[in-house]
C-alpha cells in the first residue's frame, strides 16, 4: 500500500462506520413527482457540505395510504409531502418515529413531524373537486375540498360543494375564479424503526427547503384545532356528497324537472343547507321525554372522557343551528381534542349526517315530484 492509500481510504471508511454506504440508502416514500424529488435533493447536495447518502425515493399516487407504506416492512425511513393530519393519524397508530433535535421542528409541529413549506405553484391544485375522490381518505381531494370551504364564506363554500355533488357524474364542474390558488399544506415524518442516522438530518433540511432559489423558509406553525375542524369538514363533505350522493342527485334531479320555479329553489335551497347541531336523532330524543333517558345512555357509550361528555351532554341542550366553521371548530377543539379521539364519537357522527342528508333529500324529492302533473287522461275507446 503506498502512502498516500490511507488517506484516501478514510472518507470511505467514515462512510461505512456511519452507516450511509451505498448499501444502506435513506429510503424516502413520497407522492412528489420525479422533478420534486430530483430537486430536492440536488439543493441537498449542493449545500457547502452535501450530503453524503444515497437516496432510494419510493415514488407512490396521492392517495396512496402511508401507514400501509409505513407498515409493509420496505425498509422505509422517512414520508415526505403527505397533508399533516395524514401524518398525525399514523402518528396515533404508533408508526411514526420522535424527532430528535436535529430535526429543527417548530415547537407547534407536534412531536412526531414537521411541515413543509410551500413548493410554489407546483404544488398548488385545481380548488373545485370532482367529488369521485374521497376527501376523508384521499389528501388530494380532502385539500381541494378544504380550500373551497375557505375560500370566502364558509356556507357559500359547502352550497357550491353539495351543488356541485347534486350534478350528474358527466356535469361541468363549478368555474374556478381564483387565478392562484393555494398549495396543499405537506408534512414530513421519521418513520419508527428507521435506523438511518442522517434521517433527521434530512428531515431538518426539508422543513426549510421551499423549491425556489429564494432563501430557506421557516416551518409554518400548525393549529392541531384547525388540522381536527379540517378532518371534520372533509367528513361532513364525505358523508352529504358522497355517502348520500345518490339521494342528493335524485333530488336535485326532480328540482330540475319541477314545473314550479319557487318550489325548485326553495328545494334547492334544503339542499345547499348543513346539517344540525344538535343532530336530528338528539333533536327527536329531546322532545320526547319518554326518551330523555336515552340519551345520557348514548353519552355514556360514545365517550369515555368524562370532560367531552360532559360538553357533548352540554351541547346537546343547545338550540338547533345548521352546523358552519365556528362549530366545527368547536368541536374539535373540545377536552383538548380528546372528543374527535373517541373510537365512536366520529363513526356516529358520520353516520348522523349521512342519514339526515339522505332522509331529506328523499323527502324533497318525493315532495317535488308530487307536484308534477301526470299525463293527460286518454279517452276509452268505445
Amino acid at each position: 500500500m503506498t502512502a498516500q492509500g490511507p488517506r484516501f481510504l478514510l472518507p470511505a471508511l467514515l462512510l461505512l462506520v456511519s452507516g450511509c454506504s451505498d448499501d444502506h440508502p435513506l429510503v424516502i416514500a413520497t407522492p412528489w413527482d420525479r422533478a420534486s424529488c430530483l430537486a430536492i435533493e440536488q439543493a441537498l447536495r449542493s449545500q457547502d457540505t452535501p450530503f453524503p447518502s444515497r437516496i432510494r425515493w419510493l415514488r407512490t399516487s396521492p392517495g396512496a395510504d402511508p401507514s400501509r407504506i409505513a407498515s409493509a416492512g420496505l425498509g422505509v425511513d422517512l414520508l415526505l409531502g403527505w397533508p399533516p393530519q395524514t401524518l398525525d393519524a399514523l402518528d396515533r397508530l404508533g408508526l411514526l418515529a420522535p424527532l430528535d433535535a436535529g430535526a429543527d421542528s417548530d415547537a407547534d409541529s407536534g412531536p412526531h413531524r414537521v411541515l413543509l413549506p410551500p413548493r410554489g405553484p407546483s404544488n398548488a391544485l385545481p380548488l373545485v373537486p370532482a367529488l369521485a375522490d374521497d376527501p376523508r381518505i384521499d389528501p388530494i381531494a380532502r385539500c381541494r375540498v378544504l380550500a373551497v370551504l375557505d375560500r370566502g364564506d364558509w356556507d357559500d363554500g359547502y352550497a357550491a360543494l353539495i351543488d356541485l355533488a347534486g350534478r350528474p357524474p358527466a356535469g361541468p364542474f363549478l368555474a374556478d375564479p381564483s387565478p392562484a390558488p393555494p398549495p396543499c399544506p405537506e408534512a414530513a415524518a421519521l418513520v419508527k424503526g428507521s435506523t438511518h442516522p442522517l434521517a433527521s438530518s434530512f428531515l431538518a433540511f426539508a422543513s426549510r427547503w421551499s423549491g425556489d432559489p429564494s432563501p430557506m423558509a421557516s416551518p409554518t406553525p400548525a393549529d392541531a384545532t384547525d388540522l381536527a375542524g379540517e378532518i371534520l369538514a372533509a367528513e361532513l363533505i364525505g358523508a352529504i356528497a358522497i355517502d348520500a350522493g345518490a339521494e342528493l342527485r335524485d333530488a336535485r334531479s326532480a328540482a330540475d324537472r319541477s314545473p314550479d320555479a319557487p318550489s325548485s329553489a326553495w328545494a334547492l335551497a334544503l339542499l345547499d343547507e348543513p346539517p344540525p347541531w344538535p343532530p336530528a336523532s338528539i333533536l327527536e330524543l329531546r322532545d320526547d321525554p319518554d326518551r330523555l333517558p336515552l340519551m345520557e345512555t348514548l353519552a355514556e357509550a360514545l365517550v369515555r372522557d368524562d370532560d367531552a361528555r360532559s360538553w357533548l351532554r352540554s351541547s346537546w341542550e343547545r338550540p338547533a343551528r345548521p352546523l358552519d366553521r365556528a362549530s366545527l371548530r368547536e368541536l374539535a377543539a373540545v377536552a383538548g381534542g380528546r372528543l374527535l379521539a373517541e373510537p365512536l364519537f366520529l363513526p356516529w357522527l358520520r353516520a348522523e349526517w349521512t342519514a339526515w342528508a339522505r332522509q331529506r333529500a328523499r323527502a324533497i324529492a318525493l315532495g317535488l315530484d308530487a307536484q308534477r302533473p301526470g299525463p293527460p287522461d286518454r279517452e276509452e275507446p268505445r
